[in-house]
């Protein structure tokens, strides 16, 4: 998909979280030295489920 429909199909929260994931997920690959495209599929979703947790305490939307 590219980011004009991304945009227009994404509330501009849920842009914001999705970067957020992919900016974390890809220095915790790096720090991590995370190998294999199934474990770096794993290591995204856990921290993307971690990121909607904290904003979900924190009482925040997505």
């Amino acid at each position: 998909m590219e980011a004009k429909q991304l945009y227009i199909v994404s509330p501009r929260t849920e842009i914001a979280i999705k970067v957020f994931c992919i900016t974390q997920t890809t220095e915790k690959l790096k720090r991590e030295k995370v190998k294999g495209k199934e474990n770096a599929s794993k290591t995204y979703f856990e921290m993307r489920e971690k990121v909607r947790q904290l904003i979900e305490e924190l009482g925040g939307t997505m």
